[in-house]
């Protein structure tokens, strides 16, 4: 990023996406439907995971394809 305050604002938005899934996915922890692991480190994966999953060409960038490659990170999320 050689703009710092587009650098700022999408570290802003990573963070604050970040913070709202690790909420998500500790509760989903206490109901025991995921594994228990450190969750801010999940939800940073999964963040990242799913932005470059968006980043897809566009001939591979269909909702199918997405909610696949969705469904692999899930499957490795179950308890």
């Amino acid at each position: 990023a050689l703009d710092e305050d587009i650098a700022k604002a999408c570290e802003d938005e990573f963070e604050y996406l970040v913070s709202s899934f690790e909420k998500v996915l500790l509760l989903g922890m206490k109901e025991g439907a995921i594994r228990q692991t450190d969750a801010k480190e999940l939800a940073a994966f999964f963040i990242a995971s799913s932005w470059g999953i968006l980043s897809r060409t566009p001939k591979s960038s269909t909702k199918e394809q997405f909610l696949r490659d969705m469904e692999y990170i899930m499957i490795a999320l179950r308890a």
